[in-house]
């Protein structure tokens, strides 16, 4: 049997995707790159997916006359707050040659993707042993940012338990100590943790679609190595196939358990919201009982108009 060729081109400071701008990066210029994937004979369906979208991956295989598998391709792009990335691979079944456009933002480690890839390394021969890696990086950061929002939304839950028994005591606390202080126990502290959470928790669930794309293109690149080994059957790339095919299935039941536990901390986020809604109104009913000039607001209709109370409604209404 030849031997397998893998061809990479791997870019470990690529700048941050420009919204709605066409990705021509890491290349001076779009014909620059499109001379790259002409030489190495990447899927130019790359340039459809890297023109602003969110991510999106998808792969393809043809077939020659006698209906057999002779080349294989995929796609993957992905913009994040973690860090961009993007590859376009693809894979000649009669030359055993694979080669891929690999281009990573500079906020993810390079280094320890570099690391998987020369744990690999034995695997090369096999197509989809770059995605993988991609793939399992990609859920690696994934989890390291729920356990962060995680952290936000416990304390958040806490301290929120600790004020709401001040509040039905009726604690003796002054405006300025919600407002101004920086104390984790002040009002504007709990506003931005929990605002910070919504949008966290928005942004992860408008992934879904994406790694469900991930996975099936992955998925559907399998069954075309399954296919090429069944006319030609190959130890080593067999081994390698298993090997992988393990990996994903296990980073697969990872990414369920992150899902179901993502929607587990969105409904744990609406009832935050609720109950700190409950505090702020319950807060400024309190403090406008106690103001002497409470009476006086009500028979002039400036109810609720101070500065500071116009303020504090303002920072629940962004959450």
């Amino acid at each position: 049997m030849d031997q397998s060729i893998l061809n990479c081109i791997f870019q470990s400071s690529r700048p941050a995707h420009a919204s709605g701008k066409p990705d021509a990066l890491p290349f001076q210029d779009l014909a620059e790159l499109q001379l790259v994937f002409d030489t190495l004979k990447l899927p130019s369906s790359y340039f459809q997916i890297a023109s602003g979208s969110v991510g999106s991956a998808q792969s393809h295989t043809l077939y020659d006359s006698g209906d057999q598998p002779h080349r294989h391709e995929m796609i993957g792009h992905c913009v994040s707050q973690q860090g961009d990335w993007a590859l376009a691979l693809s894979h000649d079944a009669s030359k055993r040659v694979t080669s891929v456009f690999w281009s990573v933002e500079k906020s993810i480690d390079s280094k320890a993707l570099l690391d998987d890839f020369h744990a690999f390394e034995n695997y090369a021969s096999h197509p989809m042993l770059i995605p993988c890696i991609m793939f399992a990086s990609s859920l690696r950061t994934s989890e390291e940012r729920r356990q962060s929002i995680k952290d936000r939304l416990v304390k958040l839950e806490g301290t929120i338990a600790q004020i709401s028994v001040k509040e039905a005591h009726a604690f003796d606390h002054d405006m300025r100590s919600y407002g101004r202080s920086e104390h984790p126990q002040s009002l504007e502290t709990l506003l931005q943790i929990l605002h910070s959470c919504r949008k966290d928790q928005s942004s992860r669930k408008g992934r879904y679609k994406f790694w469900r794309s991930v996975v099936d293109s992955i998925g559907e690149s399998f069954e075309y190595v399954e296919a090429i080994m069944a006319g030609s059957p190959d130890k080593h790339l067999l081994e390698a196939h298993r090997e992988l095919r393990r990996w994903v299935s296990v980073n697969e039941k990872k990414l369920e358990s992150l899902m179901a536990r993502d929607e587990d901390h969105v409904d744990r986020v609406e009832n935050v919201s609720h109950v700190v809604c409950w505090l702020v109104t319950s807060i400024i009913l309190r403090l406008l009982i106690r103001h002497r000039s409470f009476t006086a607001s009500l028979g002039s209709g400036t109810y609720g108009s101070s500065p500071a109370l116009r303020e504090l409604r303002n920072r629940i209404a962004k959450t």
